[in-house]
Formats: structure tokens, sequence, C-alpha cells
């Protein structure tokens, strides 16, 4: 397995493991009276008490998109690439040009582990 393909591989496991921790979502942006702006749980349990001002309304948006529900899809996305990669390339990971899919989900990787993108 080469290195780019383990970075795929241990972000996609990294989403994995920090939403099975989280609040199940989907999210949903509320505002609940004396706490302000929150971000909730299908059942309304409060998952991010975010305050009385938001820095930007999107921030808030945002929040609630990225929630675990999408998780595993992304890391099925990312372990795809993966497999795909490895699958062409096993010496190096990337037989890849700059349009396929590869680069991106490698950027993405990267950001989950905290790496250079």
């Amino acid at each position: 397995m080469s290195a780019p393909v383990e970075e795929l591989r241990v972000a996609a496991t990294k989403l994995r493991e920090t939403a099975a921790r989280a609040t199940p979502g989907p999210w949903a942006v509320s505002r609940i009276p004396g706490i302000g702006q929150t971000v909730d749980d299908p059942e309304g349990r409060l998952c991010v008490p975010v305050g009385t001002q938001w820095i930007s309304t999107a921030d808030g948006a945002w929040i609630a998109l990225a929630s675990p529900a999408l998780a595993e899809s992304i890391a099925d996305l990312l372990d795809g690439v993966a497999d795909v990669v490895d699958e062409h390339d096993p010496e190096d990971g990337c037989g890849c040009t700059r349009s396929d899919s590869f680069h991106p989900a490698l950027r993405l990787a990267r950001a989950i582990n905290g790496g250079a993108s």
C-alpha cells in the first residue's frame, strides 16, 4: 500500500471513528431562548451551543451540514478512491492525472488527517 493510499484509508477510519462518538445526525440550526443559536439533532437534543451571536449565520449552517450523518458516505468515497488507485498502480499508488478524483480526495484526506494539502 502506498503512502497516499494509506492517507486516504486513515482519513476514512478517522471519519468513521469520530462520527461514531458524536451525536447522530442529521443536524439542524435552531434558536433556543436564553441560549441563542444552536445546532441540534433530529430529536431536538442540543449538540452544539453556539451562543447568542454567530460570527456568521452561515457557520451554523455549515456545522449542521457537516454532521456525523455524512461520515460514512465520505469515508466510503475515500476508501473507493484508495481501492482504485491501489489497484491501478500498486508501486507508487498514483498513476493518476489531474482530472482524476484522486487529487481532490487526497486533499480531503489530508485536511481530515491534519496534514499538508
